[in-house]
């Protein structure tokens, strides 16, 4: 008795690891789909939050028409940049996937790194898209937005969680 219950829970034990492993492991082309849908689905909605919340506090901030000009053309021009770097690493998964098919685990490591540099680019980007943002406003305003940022935190939590889940 004792010895066919420890079998089951074994069992249950290997199906549900495989279970897991099929859903999360890059791999595989079932898992892979399913992540990017996810990741895509999460993006979309924390991104029009973001955008949202950002065109409500550049409302906040009493810009000047060529401050809007200016913050408007850097937006633009940083959206175009992400959706290239995106594309981008989209390219390299599917070069990785091949690669992994093909078990030549010299080019799997090239592209992965290649991949983790397109991500540092955007991460990079977007830092300096900021600071460009934050260099056409006054000190006023830039005070004004720190105080902001400090009077509504989940702004600051839906950025960080957005963060995280890249």
């Amino acid at each position: 008795m004792k010895r066919s219950v420890i079998v089951m829970v074994l069992i249950v034990g290997v199906m549900a690891s495989m279970a897991a492993f099929e859903r999360d492991c890059d791999g595989t082309e079932r898992g892979r789909m399913q992540h990017d849908k996810q990741v895509k689905f999460y993006e979309k909605g924390m991104m029009k939050r973001d955008s949202d919340h950002f065109g409500m506090m550049l409302k906040e901030l009493d810009l000047t028409d060529a401050q809007q000009d200016r913050i408007s053309g850097l937006m633009s021009a940083h959206k175009k940049e992400m959706i290239q770097l995106k594309a981008d690493i989209d390219t390299k998964l599917v070069d990785k996937r091949d690669a992994m098919k093909d078990h030549d685990f010299n080019k799997i490591k090239k592209i992965t790194s290649q991949i983790f540099d397109l991500k540092e680019s955007m991460e990079l980007n977007k830092i300096e898209n900021h600071e460009k943002i934050w260099n056409i406003l006054t000190p006023q305003q830039q005070e004004k937005a720190d105080e902001m940022h400090k009077e509504h935190p989940q702004m600051m939590q839906h950025k960080k969680m957005m963060e995280h889940n890249k």
